[in-house]
């Protein structure tokens, strides 16, 4: 038993694949302006864009 330990300890580590990381395939897609506003205010409402969809009473939410 302890010569099979010896043994694992030494094999070396094993090199995993990478996983479909949402953000890593997001990052890979090319850019474009979608985003963008394309019906901007004239009557000074607000525009802006926030940090959350939604959110609950008493959390934090952010505008840029």
């Amino acid at each position: 038993m302890l010569l099979l330990f010896i043994i694992a300890s030494f094999e070396p580590p094993v090199a995993h694949a990478p996983g479909l990381n949402p953000i890593v395939i997001e990052n890979q897609k090319a850019s474009n302006a979608d985003w963008e506003l394309t019906n901007p205010a004239l009557e000074r409402e607000i525009e802006g864009y926030a940090s959350a969809t939604s959110v609950n009473r008493g959390d934090a939410i952010e505008v840029f």
